[in-house]
């Protein structure tokens, strides 16, 4: 067996993945290494019988001396004990084999840490012993995941797609800048990573691998890569799309206990009850920001006057780049500009608030689940701007703090 080119194969695959996922690829990484660890491990002990050593993953809950008790990605905690010949393998991201791997004991595996286990049947043939632990650290999962949303947010854009040209490889979508709304042409080459978010999960990492076919007018997108010196054009990297209800319009009940929202929908003028998660996106804008907005759309900046075809300058306190879809450009796209804006919580929300909603479909049996909520939006819904204001800018779990209260 080719030991290191299986592994550069694997980590081959963490440098083109999207780091966002980055504890999902680990998985991949670990999982092959596994295959080949065990099988050492095999050639120098009797090998198990066929079946009793098991594979599993999971999160970090407690640890012992004796023993680990992690939550399965099934969902269960489970317990394995720790033996003597018990090997911790810490693997760091960006490491090429498993000879820069450093062995760690038993009081290094701290809360959140992610776990493969290679475990088989204890004498009493009921509990389960570790053979071997490979962990990736909380903290180096954390950090991926925040490099990767500040790349989202510095060189992405986000909007609701009106036309696709599958022959010519063109996406249109519609979004917000600084000048208004307008529409970005969207390239697609055949190294853009296309992907769908599937249905009723707010996930990115559920997102499946799709076709550029797949993308509807209608949908959601969010896309990374590149803007033209222009700005009316950018080369998409990665694309990630999906079909989303957009809500508009007066909350009229809020249960804490339940985590729901009703919204009487401006639209149908009927009331829809939705679900918050923890991976719900909860903002809400400055009175101030939100008049901004507002006149944006209507045309006229704060003086009253017509807003130039440049779109003026960005709002007084907004970060560089906020504004823009590419390292600051002026006209880029709202989400950027969303994206800096505190968390808010359920408990922030009253009766009477204008909120502007992305959730997934839902359906007769299934409550619509919040992707993305936006309050103090009350100017904005008036200025008749909440077509194609919001899009899932969120794009994995949210940052810590930030889940439903």
């Amino acid at each position: 067996m080719k030991v290191s080119g299986a592994i550069m194969f694997v980590i081959h695959a963490i440098r083109r993945a999207s780091l966002r996922r980055a504890s999902s690829v680990f998985l991949l990484v670990v999982t092959a290494c596994f295959c080949l660890i065990c099988g050492s491990h095999a050639a120098a002990q009797a090998q198990p019988a066929p079946g009793a050593v098991r594979t599993l993953r999971g999160t970090v809950k407690t640890a012992t001396p004796v023993s680990l008790t992690f939550t399965a990605d099934a969902g269960d905690d489970l317990t394995v004990g720790l033996a003597a010949n018990t090997r911790i393998q810490r693997v760091a991201p960006g490491e090429k084999d498993l000879s820069s791997a450093l062995t760690i004991a038993p009081s290094d595996l701290l809360p959140g840490d992610r776990v493969l286990v290679s475990a088989k049947p204890g004498e009493d043939g009921k509990t389960l012993v570790a053979l071997r632990i490979v962990v990736m650290k909380k903290e180096e999962i954390t950090s991926i995941h925040q490099k990767e949303l500040q790349d989202w947010q510095r060189r992405g854009v986000g909007g609701m797609v009106k036309t696709v040209d599958v022959p010519g490889s063109v996406v249109i979508i519609s979004t917000l800048g600084a000048a208004g709304t307008k529409e970005l042409k969207v390239v697609v080459s055949k190294q853009t990573v296309l992907r769908r978010y599937a249905a009723n999960s707010v996930k990115f990492d559920d997102a499946q691998k799709a076709l550029l076919e797949d993308v509807k007018p209608g949908d959601q997108l969010r896309a990374r890569g590149a803007r033209s010196a222009d700005g009316g054009e950018f080369a998409a990297e990665e694309i990630v799309s999906g079909t989303f209800r957009n809500l508009a319009g007066l909350l009229t009940a809020i249960d804490l206990s339940a985590n729901t929202l009703t919204v009487q929908d401006l639209a149908t003028k009927k009331p829809v009850m939705v679900l918050i998660t923890a991976q719900s996106q909860l903002k809400k804008l400055p009175a101030m920001l939100s008049a901004m907005i507002a006149a944006r759309l209507r045309g006229v900046g704060p003086d009253g006057q017509p807003v130039p075809a440049n779109g003026g300058k960005p709002p007084e306190g907004a970060r560089p780049g906020g504004m823009g879809g590419n390292g600051g450009q002026r006209g880029g796209d709202f989400q950027q500009m969303m994206s800096h804006l505190p968390a808010a919580s359920l408990s922030d929300l009253q009766k009477g608030d204008a909120v502007m909603i992305v959730a997934t479909p839902g359906s007769e049996t299934v409550k619509p689940t919040v992707i993305t909520l936006l309050g103090g939006v009350e100017p904005i819904l008036t200025a008749g701007g909440s077509d194609s204001l919001l899009s899932p800018w969120t794009l994995s779990s949210p940052p810590e703090g930030v889940a439903a209260q």
